[in-house]
């Protein structure tokens, strides 16, 4: 927020300066200002004179405007912020209710219309761009980001740097898509960034969105048409982690020689890509705890990520460490602990009705 002038008051600048110390992006820091700003235009007084029963009657009135729920939760946090950090009025916030957001399913493609939808996509940089995303599981602006250094092909990872909130992360990079972006490396050559744009930067998210919106030999089904034609990069990342295993089919995507790690898969994995449902994914990993021995952590990895987003990741990190240990006696202690955990939080949350084991 380095845009501010002498023009700017003191009070302006002095939630500018709490949100700088506290490092909130510049994207949440704008959203902040403009919350408060629309706040005090509203009553016509300056937001430091005005109280607790303003703020009621200023989300009473955003509400009657039909304003999204986010949206008010939006404005919530950063009147919350300007009144309990900027203004110091620790009595304020706490009382400055939350919005209960509706938790709606979300419309997933099937795997045959994201692959239909991928390879109606004309660019081949898009393309491989968009194909990282719903592999991966990325956001756009993820997706975007990577540059060629963050591709560990001997791990078998993909190095996320400056993810939303600002943090890093590593993804497992499958075999198919690996060979994805070798195609892609040795067609396009591209050099720092993976997906580069023009001058020093890479591809712009926007773009992205208008070749994904560009796919005019592609037409989805009419119960997912309304969410990709509103955003169809969301929708194909829904998609990667809603209730399917994330599989390329077309020959296009494919390499042309099959592995001899997959040539040999085992019985676990095999029942792994058969299906994605939740209860498949928890036949997977007690199966891998009846496992005498080194446990086959590719067909872990596979029902790992259909349980993201459904059971804390602790336990999911938890499982996935363990079946990765050396140590016969602590690896099935872990493994069982693990899977128990697990299983508990999938039928707390109505997500396994009746879970085995």
């Amino acid at each position: 927020m380095a845009e501010a002038t002498a023009a700017v008051s003191p009070l302006r600048r002095r939630m500018i300066d709490d949100m700088s110390l506290r490092n909130l992006s510049p994207a949440t820091q704008r959203s902040y200002l403009h919350a408060v700003t629309k706040f005090s235009r509203h009553f016509g007084r300056s937001p430091d004179r005005l109280g607790l029963e303003d703020v009621r009657a200023f989300q009473v009135y955003l509400v009657s405007q039909g304003i999204s729920w986010p949206a008010l939760n939006q404005t919530v946090c950063a009147l919350r912020f300007f009144y309990g950090v900027t203004l110091d009025r620790a009595e304020i916030p706490e009382r400055i209710v939350y919005a209960r957001t509706p938790r709606k399913l979300p419309a997933i493609l099937s795997a045959d219309e994201v692959v239909r939808f991928l390879e109606a996509v004309p660019s081949l940089k898009a393309r491989t761009a968009l194909t990282t995303a719903y592999a991966a599981g990325l956001r756009a602006s993820e997706a975007v980001s990577l540059k060629v250094e963050d591709i560990d092909s001997d791990r078998m990872l993909i190095q996320v740097r400056h993810g939303k909130g600002a943090k890093d992360r590593t993804i497992m990079l499958s075999p198919q898509l690996l060979g994805i972006l070798r195609t892609y490396w040795r067609l396009a050559r591209p050099e720092g960034w993976l997906f580069p744009g023009r001058g020093d930067k890479p591809i712009d998210v926007q773009g992205l969105h208008a070749s994904a919106g560009r796919t005019s030999r592609w037409r989805p089904a009419a119960a997912t048409a309304p969410i990709m034609a509103a955003d169809p990069i969301r929708a194909i990342r829904a998609s990667r982690a809603g209730v399917h295993w994330p599989r390329l089919r077309s020959a296009r995507f494919r390499s042309k020689r099959k592995s001899s790690a997959s040539a040999a898969m085992t019985s676990i994995e095999a029942s792994a890509r058969a299906t994605g449902t939740i209860e498949r994914a928890v036949n997977v990993l007690r199966e891998a705890t009846a496992i005498k021995g080194k446990v086959q952590t590719r067909g872990v990895a596979l029902a790992v990520w259909v349980l993201r987003g459904r059971c804390p990741d602790e336990w999911l990190v938890a499982f996935w460490e363990a079946a990765g240990s050396d140590h016969e006696i602590g690896r099935s202690q872990g493994l069982h602990a693990a899977y128990n955990g697990i299983v508990r939080q999938l039928r707390c949350s109505g997500a396994l009705a009746n879970p085995r084991g």
